[in-house]
């Protein structure tokens, strides 16, 4: 193979184009031919526990209306502010303080 995929990254966005039917039986067609870099038949454990270990990723996007991408990078950005606010809809000074729209 010389194309690799996250296929949890990968099946989250494919999901995000189902009501794009073309569009969506495309980039599933993709994702279910593409090797991942995370299964491997003879292991596939890590691959099992990727979404019970991301719980605490997912809980948020998935019942607290917080964009998968805003999730999965909480434990890497602060940003200062704790509210539930989308990064998209924060403003960010030179200073780095963090402001609410």
């Amino acid at each position: 193979h010389s194309t690799y995929q996250d296929a949890h990254a990968a099946m989250t966005y494919a999901v995000g184009k189902i009501l794009q039917p073309l569009t969506y039986l495309k980039t599933l067609g993709k994702v279910l031919t593409t090797k991942d870099v995370v299964f491997d038949w003879r292991d596939p454990v890590p691959f099992i526990l990727m979404t019970p270990m991301s719980w605490d990723t997912l809980r948020p996007a998935l019942f607290e209306g917080v964009p998968l991408t805003d999730a999965v990078t909480r434990d890497i950005l602060w940003t200062g502010d704790a509210s539930s606010t989308s990064l998209e809809r924060k403003e960010f000074s030179p200073d780095g303080a963090v402001h609410g729209l």
